[in-house]
């Protein structure tokens, strides 16, 4: 699976080349290399991924009459909706679940016709790989939540969505309060000063949080926090301060302060909102490392479309694409060779 990735985006990288050189073949880049992710995350070999069996056999399950007690009732309505096809109906679910993923997000990638071919790269090299291979319930529910604040739509439709994401991943009700960023502006000295307060507040996260936990009042979520905060599961996660995701992190933290300014519309805005939230989340929220890594993660798909503005300052465009191709190389050889996402193993 590991070198099928690779050879993928080997051809992504192709595609895309040819879709930032050529403004007419723009969209198709994005199109053609949609439909190969969206291939690869149906027919993809998921033995050595985190989730994959999980979902097998909750499939398997649910069309059997069993309960799910660690998945949300979507899961289960939806295996027995494909059940009829046997084990093709397995196949047919991650379908589902990747096409409401990737369709949702390609809507996105349009909004930025300049950068959308080498935002794909972005996309594939750290978001694809988590949450259209493996957290694929929270990849459906994440890519509804950013097109309801990014995309300017009628009230119903938002809330259709928003309901539709906590159908399909129930935690996705933490993320409702980021509606609120159109209407809110940041300073450069504010998300400064939000950076302390995170590294001061990490200390205090785990206590407070056990001390409330009993109050939470869904009891599927409150299951799940009591499980990561199990000292086996932190110490096993423990989030290394000096380990290449976290200081690529702080490196694009500092980048985007720096260029503050350059993100002009609402829309980059937020985007640039929910980075730097993302960041302070990672830190503030680093004593129960599972639960800082899912929100985090979430809102550092944000640099799909951040980076290629930085970028868009270098004059030479097979500049600025070779940039865009060196970090998102770097992540996807990180996310593949040096996380358990693709070295899962049970015990």
């Amino acid at each position: 699976m590991k070198l099928v990735v690779f050879l993928v985006y080997v051809v992504l990288l192709v595609i895309t080349l040819l879709g930032t050189s050529n403004k007419r073949f723009s969209k198709k880049a994005i199109n053609i290399s949609i439909l190969i992710m969206f291939l690869l995350s149906i027919f993809k070999d998921g033995s050595q991924m985190p989730d994959h069996n999980v979902y097998k056999s909750a499939y398997y399950l649910s069309n059997a009459g069993e309960s799910l007690p660690s998945l949300e009732f979507s899961y289960a309505l939806i295996s027995r909706f494909f059940g009829p096809f046997g084990s093709i109906g397995f196949n047919l679910v991650l379908m589902f679940y990747s096409a409401i993923f990737l369709l949702t997000f390609r809507k996105i990638l349009l909004k930025f016709p300049e950068n959308g071919p080498s935002s794909i790269l972005l996309f594939y090299s750290n978001a694809f790989l988590i949450f259209g291979l493996i957290q694929i319930r929270a990849g459906a529910a994440l890519a509804l939540i950013y097109s309801t604040i990014l995309i300017d739509e009628g009230n119903f439709k938002k809330i259709f969505k928003w309901i539709a994401s906590v159908f399909f991943h129930v935690s996705s009700i933490i993320f409702i309060p980021l509606k609120f960023l159109r209407k809110t502006t940041i300073k450069k000295r504010t998300a400064i000063l939000f950076l302390i307060i995170a590294i001061a507040a990490s200390t205090l996260v785990l206590p407070l949080v056990k001390l409330l936990i009993d109050f939470i009042p869904i009891s599927y979520i409150q299951s799940k926090a009591l499980t990561y905060m199990l000292e086996e599961r932190i110490q096993s996660l423990k989030l290394n301060f000096l380990g290449p995701n976290f200081l690529l992190r702080f490196v694009l933290f500092i980048i985007f302060v720096r260029f503050w300014n350059n993100f002009k519309s609402s829309t980059e805005r937020i985007l640039l909102y929910f980075y730097i939230i993302g960041f302070y989340t990672y830190i503030a929220l680093s004593s129960i490392p599972e639960i800082a890594f899912r929100i985090a993660n979430s809102l550092f798909l944000a640099e799909v479309f951040l980076i290629p503005i930085v970028v868009s300052r270098i004059k030479q465009p097979k500049a600025r694409f070779t940039m865009i191709a060196l970090y998102s190389s770097f992540q996807l050889v990180v996310n593949v060779l040096f996380t358990s996402y693709f070295n899962y193993t049970t015990n």
